[in-house]
C-alpha cells in the first residue's frame, strides 16, 4: 500500500536537499548515490544519464530506500522506503534542466550529442520523518541556535 507524504515531510522534500538512494547489486550488497530528485505528487522522481550502473540496479529489483538529509539542519530527514513504479526517456532531458535549475539555477551544463536519460518514479511503501532535536528538551529551534 502507498504511503503518503505530511506537511514536515513535504517542506523537506521541496527545499533543494539532495536524495541519497540506496539500492541493492546484483551480489545483494547495498548501493548508495547522491541525486538530484523532485517530488511530484507523493511519489519521488529521480533522472539518470543511461550507462550508470544505478539504472540496472533498479531494473533488477526496483526496491530502493531515499534518504534526505536537511541542508540546513542535519538533525532532520525522511527516508522513503519504496519501489520504481515507472520509467522513461519521454521529456528526461527537460526533466533533468527543471533539476538542475532547482539545484543550480541554471539549465544542466553536462549535455552531450546522444546523450539518453531516464526519469524513475519512486512510490513510497513506507515515509519515516526524524528530527532528533524535537525530541530533546530545552534544544531552542534551528533559527534561533
Amino acid at each position: 500500500m502507498a504511503a503518503s507524504f505530511n506537511e514536515k515531510v513535504r517542506k523537506l522534500l521541496d527545499a533543494p536537499n539532495l536524495a541519497l538512494v540506496a539500492t541493492v547489486d546484483g551480489s545483494g550488497a547495498p548501493c548508495v548515490q547522491p541525486t538530484w530528485f523532485i517530488a511530484d505528487g507523493d511519489t519521488i522522481c529521480l533522472n539518470t544519464q543511461e550507462g550508470r550502473a544505478w539504472p540496472d540496479r533498479v531494473r533488477a529489483d526496483a526496491r530502493v530506500s531515499i534518504c534526505v538529509v536537511n541542508a540546513a539542519e542535519s538533525t532532520e530527514y525522511v527516508e522513503i522506503r519504496g519501489r520504481v513504479v515507472d520509467e522513461t526517456t519521454e521529456g528526461a532531458v527537460d526533466h533533468i534542466d527543471l533539476l538542475s535549475r532547482r539545484y543550480l539555477g541554471i539549465d544542466y551544463p553536462n549535455h552531450f550529442a546522444g546523450e539518453v536519460r531516464t526519469i524513475f518514479r519512486i512510490e513510497p511503501d513506507k515515509v519515516v520523518y526524524v528530527n532528533l532535536l524535537e525530541a530533546i528538551p530545552g534544544v531552542p529551534p534551528a533559527d534561533e541556535r
